[in-house]
């Protein structure tokens, strides 16, 4: 696996992603991504829309692994 994901001018450590949660409204597609803070630092969070959601949710989708038995993964 390599170290970083890129979309778009985000760069992302996946070793240090804690959590995504997809929101979708009138808008369309927002991603948003929390890290996990080091010792003594605090968590944080981004927020990624169009494109750049879209390629980081297709990048996790295909680098995760599904609990559930109806997932497409191949994990």
């Amino acid at each position: 696996m390599k170290g970083f994901l890129a979309a778009g001018d985000v760069l992302i450590n996946p070793s240090l992603l804690a959590y995504a949660a997809v929101e979708t409204d009138s808008d369309g597609l927002r991603l948003r991504l929390g890290f996990a803070g080091q010792a003594g630092t605090p968590q944080c969070e981004i927020r990624l829309d169009g494109p750049e959601a879209r390629s980081v949710l297709r990048w996790l989708r295909t680098n995760s692994e599904f609990l559930d038995a109806g997932s497409s993964s191949t994990s």
